[in-house]
């Protein structure tokens, strides 16, 4: 990440963690003894009831209705079921991500869920074509999709990046922190890339920044 990229962003981050400290009411040892009521913290709990109060209905439904196309009618049912289905998984957190999401969007003003997908591979061998004895096409290895996830991750709005720009259309790269042990990292990006990246976090309340 630019370092000068990094300090047009730090104003954002300081301005999001002062409403944040704002929403949770926390104050300093003079105002702690003052009786008030936190409204921002109250305003802010019925907007999220208003923006996301639990899961949407899964609609799959074809672009054009003609009466006769049984294949696309099908095609969308099964879509649906599907995505039906994947929200009903126990380590489906599509709730989680976007309770915290809609939050983070009322409070710093900055929400981000991420679509991720994982897909495991074999190798596979495709065996000749032979017609009357003649090898039309070899043998050849390819590698074969065995099972496909696509996971959502909520991103922390601290931990979101982006290049700066004035409109987003202007905007040339975006990137977001993980957080990830070294297991983790050679999984998702390969020995080679995983063994090389440094581990260098340390989260606050064990290093002792407050």
């Amino acid at each position: 990440f630019p370092s000068h990229d990094k300090r047009e962003k730090e104003k954002f981050s300081e301005q999001g963690k002062k409403v944040q400290k704002r929403y949770l009411d926390e104050r300093d040892d003079i105002s702690a003894l003052d009786k008030k009521f936190n409204i921002f913290y109250a305003n802010t709990e019925i907007l999220k009831s208003a923006l996301y109060a639990s899961l949407p209905k899964i609609s799959v439904s074809r672009r054009f209705a003609d009466p006769d196309d049984d294949v696309a009618r099908v095609a969308a049912r099964l879509l649906q079921r599907n995505l039906e289905q994947d929200l009903d998984e126990s380590h489906c957190d599509f709730d989680e991500c976007l309770k915290s999401t809609v939050q983070d969007l009322l409070l710093p003003g900055l929400g981000q869920v991420w679509l991720r997908m994982e897909v495991e591979t074999e190798k596979r061998q495709l065996e000749a074509t032979v017609v009357d004895g003649v090898e039309i096409t070899p043998a050849q290895e390819y590698e074969a999709i065995v099972e496909q996830e696509v996971y959502i991750d909520y991103v922390y709005w601290d931990d979101f990046l982006w290049s700066p720009c004035k409109v987003w259309p202007q905007c040339r790269w975006m990137g977001r922190k993980v957080y990830l042990t070294r297991d983790e990292l050679k999984k998702r990006f390969g020995d080679e890339v995983g063994a090389k990246v440094p581990l260098d976090y340390k989260p606050a309340y064990r290093s002792g920044v407050s």
